[in-house]
């Protein structure tokens, strides 16, 4: 191994039936879930379609076991987090729950995935707030200072990736977030690349809202989005959808809300779900966080040093690891990314996405990624340069 990462990356891979079958690049759009995860998954999810309401007490419990983990890993309290289905859900609560007035403006960034622009840009088609844009960087200065310029009275909020999925730049939120709070504007981070890479926590961070989901980097369960809001702007966001679970009082003339972000959770849904993100959460912890994070930035870099050496080849990501992440965005002179990507992954059993902005591919380098897989897919590029 060429780091010392503190756990054996050759026994997580035997957990990793997949691994046999490709080279998997792509935890940036589904992570693969390990045996031992899958296994408790399926059990917790098993007993409750099973059993019904005999098995209600003790899942509520464990999605309570859950709740309180995520808000460990995330730096929250409890109360502040909901259970979705998927990051897309907690941007969807954002437009829908706040109260807009006419002449509102929300800034986003310039490389937002669609679970942001469409929810914005289709709230402003309906006569919601207008949607500007500001360019990614990962230097806090000039990020701010666009933002100046952008700002006016009518800003209601900054909506931003925590990390693009499109470059795997990490953006200066913590930055972004103070400077908004000083001028009273609202901050939503969208942490889909970002939760599992590296530490987050969110009352350090200074966020209104995250929303992430447990189904990418943390390669836990598909149909588990996470959900935060600052408990002192709860007061400030709306339910669109409510219903039952939803309210802690049942008198029909002054309906009142759980004084948490449960407030979010409604009727029927699949609580053993969550059951199966405290286990992917678990086996995190087994591994070991620091150690995850090392595995990372070091397979990032390798890849980055490699195609910087390599004419011909561009990289579109940052190179230091504090301004950067796990997701690494090539582009190779002369090729388009989607045939490419089709043909790494019909022909060489490789998967990995295309990013049409760049016309590029995006590598995630991912916990159970070794040295050889890197190189495999660069061998293969290396060769279709040259024919």
């Amino acid at each position: 191994m060429p780091v010392e990462i503190g756990y054996d990356v050759h026994k997580v891979r035997a957990l990793l039936p997949v691994l046999r079958e490709y080279n998997y690049l792509n935890v940036g759009t589904y992570g693969i879930v390990a045996e031992p995860v899958l296994a408790r998954s399926l059990e917790r999810l098993r007993n409750y379609d099973a059993r019904g309401v005999a098995a209600y007490e003790e899942v509520i419990a464990g999605q309570e076991q859950a709740r309180a983990h995520v808000a460990r890993a995330l730096g929250a309290h409890p109360e502040e987090i909901a259970f979705t289905g998927n990051a897309t859900d907690g941007v969807n609560l954002v437009t829908a729950g706040l109260t807009w007035q006419e002449g509102d403006e929300v800034i986003i960034s310039n490389e937002e995935h669609p679970a942001v622009t469409f929810p914005w840009y289709y709230l402003q088609q309906r006569g919601g707030p207008r949607v500007k844009q500001f360019h990614v960087q990962a230097a806090e200065e000039p990020v701010l200072a666009e933002l100046a310029q952008l700002v006016t009275p009518h800003t209601r909020l900054i909506a931003t990736s925590h990390v693009s999925h499109r470059s795997g730049t990490r953006l200066p939120v913590a930055g972004i977030c103070k400077w908004a709070r000083e001028r009273g504007i609202l901050t939503l981070l969208d942490g889909a690349q970002a939760f599992a890479q590296f530490p987050i926590d969110v009352h350090v961070l200074g966020c209104d809202f995250y929303t992430t989901n447990g189904h990418k980097w943390l390669c836990g369960p598909k149909g588990t989005g996470i959900f935060y809001v600052r408990r002192e702007v709860l007061p400030l966001t709306h339910v669109a959808h409510t219903g039952a679970g939803a309210m802690r009082a049942y008198n029909l003339e002054n309906l009142e809300l759980v004084p948490s972000a449960r407030r979010f959770e409604f009727g029927t849904r699949s609580h053993a779900l969550y059951e199966g993100l405290d286990a992917a959460l678990d086996w995190f912890d087994r591994l070991g966080w620091e150690a995850i994070e090392r595995h990372l930035a070091w397979h990032s870099a390798y890849l980055k040093s490699q195609v910087l050496a390599r004419p011909g080849f561009k990289l579109h990501s940052p190179v230091p690891w504090a301004e950067s992440s796990a997701l690494v965005t090539i582009s190779v002179d002369g090729m388009d990314a989607h045939t490419l990507a089709n043909n790494l992954r019909t022909q060489h059993r490789t998967i990995t996405p295309p990013v049409a902005a760049f016309n590029a591919l995006r590598i995630s380098t991912a916990y159970f990624v070794i040295k050889e897989d890197l190189d495999r897919l660069l061998a293969i590029l290396d060769r279709m340069v040259t024919e």
